[in-house]
């Protein structure tokens, strides 16, 4: 999809860290990124004694983009990561709470539109699995590409978003 490079779910434990369970489409991760996309999915500061649902968004330089050292970094040398993180309790995990992520890679600043579209997404993935996040690239496949001027409506899950065009 034009508008999503990945859909990725990120696990916090804290025998194993955090983790990256799944990639969709499988592979869209590079090492490094695999690496760095769930440090940066858990959030800066949060109550760890009550149940959450947070969203929130980073931005990352992609490692394989241009050497370091080469000329100054440009927007397209960048990804978005538009996350939704779940805290819940549960006793059957040392920390007392199951802490995940979904995380929405994209190479577009659209914050109001794509921090919608991922707290739908987790709201569907953490009632019905993983399916969702499968109906979700094949939804978002089918936007338009995002052109200079662009706005309109984009249908997702059943919802319709509006991205006004910039100023």
């Amino acid at each position: 999809s034009a508008w999503a490079r990945c859909i990725c779910v990120m696990t916090f434990d804290l025998e194993v860290g955090q983790a990256c369970e799944q990639v969709l489409p499988p592979g869209a991760l590079s090492k490094e990124e695999l690496k760095v996309v769930p440090f940066l999915s858990f959030p800066d500061s949060q109550s760890f004694s009550c149940t959450i649902d947070q969203s929130f968004v980073f931005r990352f330089r992609r490692p394989s983009v241009v050497p370091i050292g080469s000329a100054a970094p440009t927007e397209q040398q960048f990804d978005f990561g538009y996350v939704f993180f779940r805290q819940v309790p549960d006793q059957s995990i040392a920390r007392g709470y199951l802490q995940k992520s979904l995380v929405l890679l994209s190479p577009y600043g659209f914050s109001t539109l794509l921090t919608k579209v991922v707290e739908i997404l987790g709201l569907q993935f953490f009632q019905r699995g993983d399916v969702v996040l499968h109906e979700a690239m094949e939804q978002l496949s089918k936007w338009p590409k995002p052109v200079p001027g662009f706005s309109g409506e984009l249908h997702f899950c059943g919802e319709s978003l509006w991205l006004p065009a910039p100023l």
